[in-house]
């Protein structure tokens, strides 16, 4: 429509006027008003969290799909359809003649009319609101967003569709929208009229009930506008919420999961908003536990997680303000339930006594009528037990076993070992006469295995050993005095004292011995000192004034542990390696422990000397004036022998490549022109991506300057306002159009740009 026409139409008036004007006939027709909205599509949609989010623009839909599950009812103007007239597909007002777009049920609007009262079947005439406070009679499609997926009433009502349309509940398959009916009759087929609650009757599928009223579908727009709803799943468990939409295949399923028995396991399981909730199935009853004993007091709650501290598994505590009282307690003797029995210091509580009968008042009672009480039951009763017969007086543990044939002391034998009047016996397995000490025992009889009274054989398997035997040279100690082999046994040999074990003994102290016997031990004689092992005819000679191999001479040059000693000619305290002598003390002219001196005639050199930059090897290490010799000079490395270091050097008395540089500052050293004062210009970076050829730390762009504009001056000449490069200063290295000079055509001024790459340094 253009611009021009509608600024000439008239804007309708108020529906009053309007019938006012027609009957007076004042107007016959309604020209068509000026419009300052289009009606098209829904400007919002209510999301699942209650929130109103605007829809994006949306155009088009799919084509040749299967787009509803229900017959929802589809805009019908009644008659062949015109470009431009009602029922054409619009977009926006200017795409209709009537300038009314509305919605429909496809995937865009349709254009509609002007109306005074009646509109086609499906349609009907309804005030909207046009420019400022005017009202215009249009017709309306009012069931466009019949059974779309919504979530508030919002969602069902448009200015061109039912303003009282509802959100209908349709049970787990979601809500839906709905249009205002009185009765069956103002409904489209496959529809009926029902009360939906606060007194609003809306058309929903035909059904029952709500539950039976199922999912309605999606029309093409409501795929367009991926409307959704919230939707459900109802078991006996309870209710799990999801969502559903429409999409390009049409309404989806729901996303609802199944409701289950609720168990600890960190999930909602059941849906109720609570999740390991006191009703979970394998939940743990915890108490109150003041008292921090592990049992509580109370019914209790049934949870998934221990609540912390102040709680406990176990129940049945009679007192939760003592920790020492509980079902778990042992009762103690304390005048106190301890273990909550509602039994006070009953028997055998912790701490008990234990009582005995003592009928005969021998101190000890009948070990049969033990109890442990926390009190005494009375006369007669006694602390100490075991009396084995408690009608007579001499008999108990305190009386002596003797050799009698009865058990005197009730340790539930007879005659035992050791009784009064018992005879010591001994083992005699070699049938000597005499027993192992080892082997014994005192006993009212002997019998078939202790059979002699004589002990003190060291060896009761041999009959030849025994008290009294001869001893003779077997490493055996023949007559069991505890001694083998002693000096004068039968067949002993000479042996000399050898205190130190150098294997040498005192050639004046010798023994008659059957083996070597500390200290009686060397074969040998002639030690000079054996109270030193070193000190022996086989000895080595040491520095420590001692005569060691006894030769009769003390120390000397050949000594093990000599120190090696050097000529020191020109007195720096280190001498000529050359001139070593090994002796126990220093003597002319061997007067330094000191060797490696490398020249002995120059006094300042010597191993741990200062270097210096002059001909020689001050600190004898083998190298002429090093890196770090006194009176060096920093050379930095310059590797690209440009003239210029980095930052490291070394102190050297002369340059040794790569340090070869006495000036630093270079900031790329893979690079002979990326020096400090550079002055040319380069198109290509130095080889690590940077342009600072001149190491000022910036990359400096040869050409900074914006182009200008070429045109005629005053004068009519085609002249250039500034040359440079066009549409912004390309970076280093980066090809730019230049503005270079001007082009003067017929009644023409032409840029005249050449490509140019920016230098930098």
């Amino acid at each position: 429509m253009s611009t021009a026409r509608s600024s000439a139409r008239i804007r309708l008036v108020h529906a009053g006027l309007l019938a006012a004007l027609t009957a007076t006939g004042v107007i016959g027709c309604p020209s068509e008003p000026e419009r300052a909205v289009t009606v098209v599509r829904p400007d919002t949609v209510t999301s699942k969290d209650g929130s109103v989010t605007p829809l994006p623009d949306q155009s088009g839909g799919p084509d040749d799909t299967e787009i509803v599950s229900l017959d929802i009812p589809k805009e019908d103007v009644g008659q062949p359809i015109l470009e431009g007239e009602f029922g054409w597909p619009c977009e926006s007002n200017d795409d209709c003649n009537s300038d009314w777009c509305v919605e429909g049920a496809t995937a865009g609007g349709v254009c509609s009319q002007t109306c005074f009262s009646t509109c086609p079947d499906g349609w009907v005439c309804r005030p909207v609101s046009a420019t400022g406070a005017d009202v215009a009679y249009i017709c309306v499609f009012r069931t466009a967003r019949l059974c779309w997926p919504c979530r508030a009433d919002n969602d069902c009502r448009s200015a061109t569709t039912d303003p009282d349309a509802r959100c209908v509940d349709h049970g787990d398959a979601g809500r839906y929208c709905g249009v205002s009916c009185v009765d069956d009759t103002s409904c489209p087929e496959g529809f009926r009229c029902d009360d939906v609650g606060d007194g609003a009757r809306q058309c929903v599928p035909t059904g029952a009930a709500p539950e039976e009223y199922g999912a309605c579908g999606c029309n093409e727009r409501a795929m367009t506008l991926s409307l959704e709803t919230e939707c459900g799943v109802t078991n006996d468990f309870g209710r799990c919420a999801g969502e559903r939409g429409c999409g390009t295949a049409g309404l989806s399923e729901c996303t609802a999961r199944s409701p289950e028995l609720e168990v600890c396991n960190g999930v909602d399981d059941d849906c109720d908003g609570t999740t390991d909730g006191p009703t979970s199935a394998d939940c743990v009853r915890y108490y109150p536990d003041e008292d921090g004993d592990l049992w509580g007091i109370g019914v209790g709650q049934c949870l998934c997680q221990s609540p912390g501290d102040g709680f406990a598994t176990g129940t049945g505590d009679c007192s939760d303000v003592d920790a020492n009282v509980s079902p778990g307690a042992t009762e103690s003797c304390n005048f106190i339930d301890d273990d909550c029995d509602l039994d006070v210091d009953e028997d055998n509580a912790l701490g008990c006594t234990r009582y005995y009968q003592d009928v005969d008042e021998d101190g000890f009672g009948d070990v049969l009528s033990e109890v442990c009480r926390c009190e005494s039951p009375g006369f007669g009763w006694i602390t100490t037990g075991g009396d084995c017969d408690d009608a007579l007086a001499t008999f108990n543990p305190a009386v002596q076993e003797k050799c009698d044939g009865v058990d005197n002391d009730c340790d539930g034998k007879t005659d035992e070992d050791n009784a009064k009047g018992c005879t010591v016996y001994y083992v005699d397995n070699d049938a000597d006469g005499y027993g192992k000490n080892s082997e014994l025992r005192c006993a009212c009889a002997s019998n078939a295995e202790y059979v002699t009274d004589r002990g003190g054989d060291c060896n009761d398997a041999n009959g030849d050993i025994r008290p009294l035997a001869p001893e003779v040279c077997n490493l055996i100690d023949d007559n069991c005095d505890g001694t083998v082999d002693e000096p004068g046994t039968i067949g002993c040999g000479l042996f000399y004292r050898d205190a130190d074990q150098d294997q040498f003994g005192v050639t004046t102290d010798a023994k008659c011995y059957c083996t070597a016997t500390y200290p009686y031990t060397s074969l040998l004689g002639g030690d000079c000192n054996d109270n030193n092992n070193a000190v022996n005819p086989d000895g080595h000679e040491v520095c420590d004034k001692i005569d060691n191999d006894c030769d009769g001479q003390i120390d000397g040059n050949t000594a093990a542990d000599c120190t090696y000693f050097y000529v020191d000619a020109d007195q720096d305290g280190f001498g000529n390696q050359n001139t070593q002598n090994c002796l126990c003390e220093p003597k002319a002219p061997w007067n330094t422990l000191n060797g490696g001196d490398c020249n002995d005639t120059n006094p300042i050199a010597f191993p741990g000397s200062q270097e210096i930059c002059v001909p020689g090897d001050e600190n004898c290490n083998g190298i002429e004036n090093e890196s770090g010799a006194l009176g060096c000079a920093n050379f930095y490395k310059d590797e690209d022998k440009d003239g210029f270091g980095t930052g490291e050097f070394q102190c050297l008395c002369q340059p040794a490549f790569p340090f070869n540089s006495l000036q630093t500052g270079d900031c790329y050293d893979q690079s002979d022109i990326a020096r400090p004062g550079q002055a040319n210009w380069f198109t290509m970076h130095r080889g690590d991506g940077s342009y600072d050829y001149n190491c000022d730390g910036n990359q400096e762009r040869e050409s900074t300057i914006a182009g200008g504009n070429c045109s005629d001056d005053l004068l009519g000449f085609c002249s250039a306002t500034q040359k440079g490069f066009k549409g912004g200063i390309p970076g280093c290295g980066v090809y730019g159009d230049y503005l270079n000079d001007c082009d003067s055509g017929f009644f023409d001024c032409d840029d005249v740009t050449i490509s140019i790459q920016q230098r930098c340094r």
